[in-house]
């Protein structure tokens, strides 16, 4: 997901599919731990499979990609969840990107050096009372509470920006990280805000652009389809002619769902308009009348069972007698 002063653009999609090796494992791992088998005697790891790369993998990947296709591109920050704040990816994606700041989320048990002792990075901030401040995080004002410094973090064997944050009336912190340390802790935690603009799109196309409720083909396949038509579909938005006055006078871009209804609307008041105007409105209003007739096929439900025999739901004598 590419973030600029103007818009929000995705610039590339992976599906990651799970390895039915590693799976099957997984579940009889978890099956034998539970039974108390001990470690030496379960079966080993599946070794990794090329044909099934990993989600940090194929995160790096498209990292890879866009550096190639669009080396104009000057990356200011990369900004991740917690799945991949582990530091090969972060080096790996700090070489690819050519740039410092890489912004990652840690678990709240992860432990860093604090004067030469280990503590959890939850345990050591809550000692702390956190600085509240009103900041603006993906156009919006909102309060967030957080405090911040500069630690070693055990696993990665090196120093990072660990903040500390809670977004408006929460009660438990979120730690970030930041690679590079030359930028300011709130600058940070406004960088890693973008991140959840990738669940915005998501949410976009799944519920207004084809993805998900209006797939017509399950599988990979089919998820490859849907993200091709939730993409055509938003470029469309893009080019509709409101947001096109929005963006160029320098005003808030208009929501996709907005859009989508405007744009039904006026399919609407032209359709009518249409048959309003014609030589002869009641024959062109019977003639769409059958033709839409003919689209929507009314279904039976499964949810009210007709003609199911309920004769069934009752004591059966032979049964009864039986067991007195």
């Amino acid at each position: 997901m590419l973030v600029t002063e103007k818009i929000t653009v995705p610039v590339g999609f992976s599906f990651h599919e799970p390895d039915p090796k590693k799976t099957a494992w997984r579940k009889e791992e978890s099956r034998l731990k539970k039974a108390g088998v001990a470690k030496q005697y379960r079966p080993k790891e599946p070794e990794a499979d090329k044909n099934y790369p990993s989600k940090k993998a194929l995160a790096l990947n498209l990292l890879s990609d866009f550096m190639r296709i669009f080396p104009d591109f000057i990356v200011r920050a990369v900004a991740v969840d917690a799945y991949y704040g582990m530091q090969d990816f972060m080096e790996e994606a700090q070489r690819i990107t050519k740039q410092r700041q890489i912004i990652s989320q840690i678990r709240k048990n992860q432990l860093i050096v604090v004067n030469n002792k280990e503590i959890a990075v939850e345990e050591f901030f809550k000692n702390y009372q956190g600085h509240q401040e009103i900041v603006s995080l993906r156009g919006k004002d909102k309060k967030i509470t957080y405090c911040s410094g500069k630690f070693k973090i055990k696993s990665h064997k090196k120093k990072y920006f660990v903040i500390a944050l809670k977004y408006g009336d929460e009660e438990d912190y979120r730690y970030l990280i930041g690679q590079d340390m030359t930028w300011r802790d709130i600058d940070i935690i406004k960088a890693y805000a973008f991140r959840w603009l990738v669940e915005v799109f998501i949410q976009d196309w799944k519920s207004y652009e084809g993805w998900n409720q209006l797939a017509k083909q399950t599988g990979f396949d089919g998820s490859n389809r849907g993200v091709i038509l939730s993409l055509l579909c938003d470029h469309a938005l893009l080019l509709h002619s409101e947001q096109q006055c929005s963006l160029e006078n320098k005003q808030p871009a208009l929501t996709v769902g907005s859009l989508r209804e405007k744009v039904m609307m006026e399919s609407l008041k032209a359709f009518i308009e249409g048959i309003v105007m014609s030589d002869d409105p009641k024959a062109m209003f019977m003639q769409y009348s059958d033709k839409i007739a003919e689209i929507f096929d009314l279904q039976n439900s499964t949810k009210h069972l007709r003609n199911v025999d309920m004769q069934f739901l009752q004591p059966q004598h032979q049964l009864l007698d039986a067991h007195k």
